[in-house]
């Protein structure tokens, strides 16, 4: 059996997904097939963005863990 390895997007492709669904004519469903993810995925990298205040940044895990 192989194992899949888990696919890592930056913030920046994250962003520019979110972007597409202003767009028009763009639905959830036509971005995440246009970039090979789960519409899901997308939709959660919406909802994280929309719940951020700007120019905040997610901490990494382990981030001031010892």
């Amino acid at each position: 059996m192989t194992k899949k390895t888990r696919r890592r997007y930056t913030a920046e492709f994250k962003a520019a997904a979110v972007a597409r669904l202003d767009e028009p004519g763009e639905t959830l469903s036509s971005v995440a097939e246009a970039l090979g993810v789960a519409a899901t995925q997308v939709k959660t990298w919406r909802l994280e963005q929309n719940s951020r205040p700007p120019g905040r940044r997610r901490r990494s895990r382990g981030a001031g863990r010892r």
